[in-house]
């Protein structure tokens, strides 16, 4: 397995309408320090800090739209159900790749908690 892409949405609190979505590449931690500098404004480093997340794996290569929606709610709901209250305007995909393997595919989803 390797480090996902991590691809982090954030909605309109009253539409739900995505309004800004960003990609995010991990540096591996012997790396960091002497990452090469980006050479387009779109692109820059960002440290995140540490952080609790609430996931739920989907498997399979990419799933439909309809499969992402049905897996964020029952995420969403078993959240709900354990009395624990998540940031519904902010939520994330991870997709892993085996090297040498792009068909084998595995997808994720995650909420954060609310501050």
């Amino acid at each position: 397995m390797t480090v996902p892409v991590l691809n982090v949405f954030t909605m309109d609190p009253t539409t739900y309408a995505i309004t800004s979505a960003r990609m995010f590449f991990y540096i591996p931690a012997d790396l960091q320090g002497s990452a090469p500098t980006p050479n387009d404004d779109s692109v820059y480093i960002e440290n995140m800090a540490e952080q609790i997340a609430y996931s739920r794996a989907l498997g399979g290569n990419n799933p439909s739209k309809e499969r992402w929606t049905k897996y964020f709610t029952n995420l969403y709901r078993a959240l709900e159900m354990d009395g624990i209250t998540v940031d519904t305007t902010t939520f994330a995909t991870a997709g892993f790749t085996r090297p040498y393997f792009g068909r084998q595919r595995q997808e994720a989803m995650y909420f954060a908690p609310l501050q």
